[in-house]
């Protein structure tokens, strides 16, 4: 049985440069493409990430889902941003075992120096008990770095 692609990239990782003297090379951006469930990063502002999961996150995706939030992690911190927004808009379920790779991505970041700490708000789908109910105690591992918004 074939396993869902993920394509974590290193912090070390970056995109070549176009021709000499072009713009600064750019890191790989991680991302997963399985059947049932994808994850994907991309800049959205000036300090800022935008991540992306939809669909179902279990035990099929648990692995690359921790290497892919490790990932996050790396380059956010080599990247100095002040904050990473995590859309879960299109995120149907989510096991126990992806939650608390959720709650090991927070503390990697509780346990980066305060300088280089950034916060995580998480986008909730508008009336999905189950993600306000996961989301409210994931907020509480560190209220001061994670926040919820419908």
């Amino acid at each position: 049985m074939n396993g869902p692609a993920v394509v974590p990239a290193p912090a070390t990782a970056v995109a070549p440069a176009t021709a000499a003297g072009a713009e600064p090379a750019r890191p790989v951006l991680p991302t997963i493409e399985d059947p049932d469930f994808h994850a994907s990063v991309k800049p959205s502002s000036a300090g800022r990430f935008r991540v992306a999961l939809a669909g179902t996150a279990d035990l099929n995706v648990k692995k690359q889902l921790d290497a892919f939030l490790s990932t996050v992690h790396a380059l956010a911190v080599e990247q100095e941003l002040t904050e990473v927004e995590v859309d879960l808009t299109a995120l149907e379920f989510m096991n126990s075992s992806c939650l608390k790779g959720m709650v090991s991505w927070i503390a990697a970041v509780q346990g980066t120096p305060a300088d280089r700490q950034y916060r995580i708000k998480f986008l909730a789908k508008v009336g999905s008990r189950w993600q306000r109910r996961s989301l409210y105690a994931l907020s509480c591992v560190a209220a001061h770095l994670v926040s919820i918004q419908d």
